[in-house]
């Protein structure tokens, strides 16, 4: 892209020479400044469009990339909330797997502790 717009700006700069006329000095000299004038004018203008169209060129792909990141970035929160989830349901499992487990063990040993307490009484 640099390299066209190098070879525009040398293809205006062959253009703003003055060409060989059979015109006088001084009117020469004012068709050659208006033509100038005017032809670097143009020139500017569509340089200037050449430079926003590579600008928004480059602001399309920054955009592209951006929402491609962005969508990344969405997967993996997704992913990993989804893990998350999977890991509280098994530790809420595995939580009232233990009370049940907790319960079971102290309903076995109250017998147990009331034995004790008999005996120590008497």
């Amino acid at each position: 892209m640099f390299k066209q717009k190098e070879g525009n700006i040398k293809q205006a700069k062959n253009m703003l020479k003055p060409g060989p006329s059979g015109t006088s000095k001084s009117n020469k000299e004012n068709t050659g400044k208006t033509n100038k004038k005017r032809l670097e004018s143009e020139v500017e203008v569509q340089l200037d469009s050449e430079f926003e169209m590579e600008d928004m060129d480059s602001s399309e792909e920054t955009d592209l990339d951006n929402h491609h990141d962005l969508n990344k970035y969405n997967n993996v929160c997704d992913d990993t909330e989804e893990i998350l989830k999977k890991l509280q349901n098994h530790i809420e499992q595995e939580e009232m797997h233990w009370r049940n487990e907790l319960k079971t063990k102290e309903l076995e040993t109250e017998p147990l502790k009331q034995r004790q307490l008999s005996r120590v009484a008497t």
